[in-house]
């Protein structure tokens, strides 16, 4: 069986500290380690206005590498600046075309597995309609969340719906990371696509580890670049109302993007930023090592999917506090508590609560959850079955 991995996104080099896509190569890496033969191909889009300095690093054609045992191709696409419909059906053609050049060095692959209809499900579509080769889609798009609240930049626009729809009706799998995203999925498709949860996946280096019952301090954790979507608006002020109740509790927050300006606002006006530390953009390493120095991972976000953070965190043990787009599925009441969307008095109480009630929680028992739920060993019987399904169909 041979399978080629086509991102919507993907990092533009090995070690760089982007996170697009980084998915698609810990998936990769668990299904060469079953010998499946698997392959990424990479358009990978760039802004002009942000790179054009460094024009000269980027290959000006297709080209590989192999990382961690995975071959990785990869293209540099040019995204024109203000011209976003232009540019998605420009890169929509390019992957098409990327497909060809692949094949022309390759041979064709038996299944092509799209990660979001947007735009690479799409681009699977045309390839299917075109050469006859089966796909499914890992659907990832936190919009589709039911319980999101988007803000008017993040919403699709008018024309996206009939490329979802494309990609969505012409697959052979529908692989929505979160059961909470069926729904509106399902306004999309046919009555006879096949949908099935699939969760992502998170990287062996996020191991348990033991911890202590009894502390001197409570650290919360929460880790995401700056953003409306991530909701440090409502932490921020959640985290204040906790700080009242108990001074010995520290917020650590990992991610890019807080030099920003509203975020700096938000930061002057608490008036417990003194219990708060910004750790920057950190190295999967360093992030393991919070995690396992942590007591309690919080996330707040407004849309999400099935975030990889929470995940991560529960593979090493930690608690959740997380809002009510995360699915029950994956933080139950005997691994963290779930929060209405914006609810700033619910986050606080949850993590008062969480105060006073962390000992109870089996740090080991969460761990576990975490390997029912997107372990290397669960991925491989629901991914390799599905393919299988696929081809065995597609002869039939």
């Amino acid at each position: 069986m041979k399978v080629l991995v086509l991102p919507s996104y993907f990092y533009p080099f090995p070690g760089s500290t982007s996170t697009n896509g980084k998915y698609c190569i810990d998936q990769a890496i668990f299904l060469k380690k079953h010998n499946i033969d698997v392959e990424i191909l990479a358009n990978i889009e760039l802004s002009w206005r942000a790179e054009k300095l460094k024009l000269f690093k980027y290959e000006p054609k297709m080209f590989w590498k192999i990382e961690s045992g995975v071959k990785v191709y990869r293209y540099f696409f040019w995204r024109i600046p203000f011209l976003h419909k232009q540019n998605v059906k420009r890169w929509i053609k390019k992957t098409v075309r990327l497909f060809e050049e692949y094949c022309e060095q390759n041979g064709k692959p038996d299944i092509i597995h799209a990660h979001s209809s947007m735009w690479a499900g799409y681009a699977a579509s045309l390839i299917k309609k075109k050469y006859g080769i089966a796909y499914v889609v890992t659907e990832h798009n936190g919009l589709f969340g039911e319980k999101i609240i988007a803000p008017p930049e993040l919403r699709f626009l008018s024309w996206y719906h009939k490329y979802i729809k494309c990609a969505f009706v012409n697959s052979n799998y529908i692989l929505p990371v979160s059961d909470l995203m069926i729904a509106k999925i399902k306004n999309y498709t046919l009555p006879d696509n096949k949908i099935r949860v699939v969760s992502n996946v998170y990287n062996q280096l996020f191991e348990f580890k033991r911890r202590e019952k009894h502390f001197d301090k409570i650290v919360f954790f929460a880790i995401s670049s700056f953003s409306f979507s991530k909701g440090y608006d409502i932490l921020l002020k959640a985290f204040e109302l906790a700080v009242k109740t108990r001074r010995n509790i520290e917020l650590r927050i990992a991610g890019a993007g807080f030099e920003n300006q509203i975020f700096q606002h938000l930061l002057a006006e608490t008036e417990c930023k003194n219990n708060i530390v910004l750790l920057g953009k950190i190295s999967p390493l360093v992030l393991r090592d919070e995690l396992w120095n942590a007591n309690v991972f919080v996330m707040a976000s407004r849309v999400e999917a099935q975030p990889i953070a929470i995940l991560e965190a529960m593979a090493t043990g930690l608690p959740i506090i997380c809002t009510e787009i995360i699915s029950e599925n994956v933080v139950s009441g005997n691994i963290g508590f779930r929060v209405p969307v914006e609810d700033v008095e619910g986050l606080a109480n949850a993590m008062i609560k969480m105060i006073g009630n962390i000992a109870q929680f089996d740090n080991f028992m969460i761990s576990e959850c975490a390997k029912k739920i997107a372990g290397e060993n669960v991925f491989i019987k629901n991914i390799v079955s599905t393919y299988t399904e696929v081809l065995q169909l597609s002869k039939d």
